[in-house]
């Protein structure tokens, strides 16, 4: 089955979409808006003046991942092609007079907010947060960390081998992140509220914490700390034991690291906020990811 696709805003990863949709037999006309690295003299694509003309000439709109990086502007967006999210959900609607035309849509995202994902969806629209994807985030994980480690050597002087490394963290990215520092010969740890994941990791011959004594300990040893967690987790009593030239690399998205913490003393430690890592540092590779994982989603739901 084809689609008429349309992208909206996002970062290096949609233009690649756009290159891999247009190489496979699934799309029959791409329409743009705010995506970088396409002209009008491209034949394959159409440029859209707004946001309504791409979502009433598209079966599957994709923005970007994520949605919006400050609460305020759909993520990338070039500035001619600026859109405001608490505008964006209007202008979408607009274009879908009726239940029966809001059914026909399809709307991709990642870490869409409450109040977008909401009233599509009530709207009747099909909306995915492509992140909440169990596929999607296993696959994601590897780029991710590969990136933690391309910025952690690029931010410091010396080599990973033999230093002491704490993993905020025992999901998805957070175990992929340990297994690779793990085979570069790093002192890691990782950090788990269930005994059952520290038993395996125990299993593996990695080092494991809770979040109690434990944690603060290997706080105070490490170089590095990479947190996946998008909740607080680091709090004065913590931040007290780390060394002054510890780095922090933060990975998760829509938390504040240090939101526990008193914001003076914290304002000391050099923290490296790295969400949407995989479209910076691996965007062809993480395209091909959302476009599989898009196509299992059309695939499960009849589309």
């Amino acid at each position: 089955m084809k689609y008429n696709f349309g992208l909206i805003g996002g970062d290096l990863r949609q233009t690649y979409l756009v290159k891999l949709l247009l190489e496979d037999d699934i799309s029959d006309k791409i329409n743009l808006y705010g995506v970088s690295g396409f002209d009008k003299g491209n034949n394959d694509v159409r440029l859209c003046g707004c946001v309504e003309e791409v979502v009433r000439n598209s079966d599957v709109i994709i923005a970007g991942i994520p949605f919006t990086k400050d609460g305020v502007y759909v993520t990338g967006c070039n500035d001619n092609a600026v859109i405001r999210v608490d505008t964006f959900v209007d202008k979408f609607l607009s274009v879908c007079p009726c239940r029966t035309v809001a059914s026909s849509k399809y709307f991709f995202a990642g870490a869409v907010p409450g109040n977008v994902y909401a009233p599509l969806k009530e709207a009747g629209v099909n909306v995915f947060d492509i992140t909440a994807r169990d596929d999607f985030a296993v696959l994601n994980a590897v780029p991710t960390a590969e990136g933690t480690i391309q910025y952690i050597m690029a931010e410091t002087p010396y080599t990973l081998a033999g230093r002491n490394v704490l993993v905020i963290g025992s999901g998805r990215v957070g175990r992929v992140v340990t297994h690779k520092f793990d085979r570069l010969n790093v002192n890691v740890t990782v950090s788990s509220r269930k005994p059952s994941e520290r038993a395996l990791w125990s299993a593996y011959g990695i080092s494991s914490c809770g979040y109690g004594k434990d944690f603060r300990e290997a706080a105070s040893k490490a170089d590095i700390v990479v947190n996946t967690v998008p909740l607080p987790v680091v709090d004065d009593e913590c931040l007290s034991v780390f060394k002054d030239e510890v780095l922090i690399i933060d990975l998760a998205t829509g938390c504040d690291f240090f939101a526990l913490c008193n914001k003076k003393i914290a304002l000391k430690y050099k923290v490296i906020k790295l969400p949407g890592l995989p479209g910076k540092v691996a965007p062809l590779t993480a395209a091909s990811y959302i476009k599989t994982v898009m196509v299992n989603i059309l695939a499960e739901n009849g589309g």
